[in-house]
């Protein structure tokens, strides 16, 4: 079976995929999808102290 180009990134393609932290950053409290508010493309609302948080950028090897 021939593998399709769509299947495999390119050898010098660099993938990166958005995470959330686990916990927030300032108080602490844990962090999920499905509890934040998303307040932008790649920012959310800490549901227990309002801050907005960043999604982190994860480099796949």
């Amino acid at each position: 079976m021939e593998s399709s180009a769509a299947e495999q990134p390119a050898p010098d393609t660099v993938v990166v995929l958005p995470r959330l932290p686990e916990r927030c950053p300032n108080c602490g409290g844990s962090i999920s999808q499905s509890t934040v508010e998303w307040v932008g493309p790649t920012t959310v609302r800490c549901p227990y102290c309002d801050t907005p948080i960043s999604l982190k950028f994860e480099r796949m090897t």
